[in-house]
């Protein structure tokens, strides 16, 4: 293990912490080197969170800022990790990433009000032990989609304390940087990931990435959020170890032994691992609560989860799904009546005071969460796509009135929502 103090890390000056640097190049968060959680959170305005995750080691709320690893202070072209996926279907919707810039907006005076534009690329990869370590294999999908990133606030008037001038926020601490998360769209895909796959983030900058921009800029101040705290939805696999693609031998834990500038496994890393979200999807929530119905037995002898059962697996038939996220506009009234014939079955059991009335009733949670996460995704394209507003207002009406009826009803006005915001834009 070793210490490295290069202020290229993106750190503080060593002068001001309060805490020696950990044994890796990660930034805290705050210029005192505290790096707890930050309980004065910014307004995060993530709405990924609208289903479950299968693996999370975000915070939420967002903190003003966060541990981070710079990309261009360490050579970095790709930071990731290995993750272990909960449950026993992997339909994600989107991955959800956590950033922390250090763009100063003075700094750039041609730069736009509100940030600047950048991709970023996430790339999933199939998981190789054929030579026992776990290593990158081929890709499964690769993404890439150009970000507004936010610039941080203005230096405190007394920059002079740091060489990286830091801003004061309202809870009187100085950070370095403001934190904000990215969300990669893969709602289009319409295949299962494996149970474990090793995930990676990268993007260019002067020196480093697929493409160096061979000039300086603000994408040379972004930063790729690291966490501390234990991974929900699923376990980090390795304490420790996380996968990097670094130009700077010395700082990988063999000193650039086992290859420089390849994305590789790395150890040393303590508890660190990149703050990330794996956000399940419509069609995978769905199918969870099949799986989760087909494990149980109704010992009364009633005939209800059976027809449950058949009823979602007809609704989960490929053809009726666009991808992941979204059911194709012929098919989605049948979806819904689908989903609303089937809670409607499984209410009586839902209501027992059992444990199978609770594990149905869990299920029936799983397929009103489904419908609203269609019904609300359609009503906002209605609304960004600038639709009739009476068919819209007409949504927003059957959406407001889900919220008051039972399971069966309430999917039955969410497949009502749906299909006005359809309406909307034809």
């Amino acid at each position: 293990m070793f210490v490295r103090t290069r202020l290229a890390w993106g750190g503080v000056a060593c002068a001001l912490l309060a805490a020696p640097l950990p044994a890796k190049p990660v930034s805290p968060p705050s210029v005192g080197g505290y790096v707890g959680p930050v309980l004065a959170a910014t307004a995060d305005d993530d709405d990924s969170r609208v289903a479950e995750a299968q693996f999370d080691s975000t915070t939420a709320p967002l903190p003003l800022n966060v541990a981070s690893l710079g990309y261009h202070a360490t050579a970095t072209s790709e930071f990731g990790d290995l993750v272990h996926l909960s449950g026993n279907t992997h339909f994600i919707a989107s991955l959800t990433v956590t950033m922390s810039s250090w763009a100063i907006r003075s700094d750039y005076p041609g730069g736009g009000p509100f940030g600047f534009s950048h991709p970023i690329t996430l790339t999933l990869y199939a998981v190789d032990r054929s030579q026992g370590e776990p290593r990158p294999g081929a890709a499964l999908t690769a993404v890439t989609t150009s970000f507004l990133i936010p610039w941080r606030p203005e230096p405190e008037s007394a920059a002079s304390l740091s060489p990286f001038r830091p801003w004061r926020a309202a809870d009187g601490l100085l950070y370095n940087g403001l934190a904000f998360n990215l969300t990669f769209d893969l709602g289009a895909l319409a295949a299962s990931l494996p149970d474990e796959v090793i995930f990676g983030v990268a993007f260019n900058t002067q020196h480093q990435g697929a493409a160096p921009l061979g000039a300086p800029g603000p994408y040379d101040a972004l930063h790729l959020a690291v966490s501390s705290a234990p991974p929900v939805g699923a376990a980090d696999f390795g304490p420790g170890l996380v996968y990097w693609k670094t130009a700077d031998g010395q700082l990988y834990a063999d000193g650039g032994a086992g290859g420089v500038n390849t994305f590789r496994p790395d150890t040393g890393w303590t508890h660190y691992m990149p703050a990330v979200r794996f956000n399940n999807s419509a069609y995978g929530t769905l199918a969870d609560a099949l799986g989760r119905l087909e494990l149980l037995a109704d010992t009364s002898g009633g005939r209800s989860l059976a027809d449950a059962r058949n009823l979602l697996g007809s609704a989960l038939d490929r053809t009726l799904w666009a991808g992941n996220q979204n059911v194709r506009s012929t098919w989605g009234r049948l979806v819904f009546d689908l989903l609303g014939e089937a809670a409607g079955v499984l209410e009586p059991i839902a209501t027992r005071r059992d444990p199978l009335g609770a594990h149905v009733a869990d299920a029936v949670d799983s397929l009103l969460n489904v419908a609203s996460l269609l019904a609300e995704s359609a009503l906002g394209e209605a609304i960004i796509g600038s639709g009739e507003p009476s068919r819209i207002a007409l949504a927003q009406d059957a959406l407001e009135a889900s919220a008051f009826a039972r399971p069966g009803a309430a999917i039955e006005e969410l497949g009502k929502a749906w299909r006005e915001s359809q309406l909307a834009l034809r």
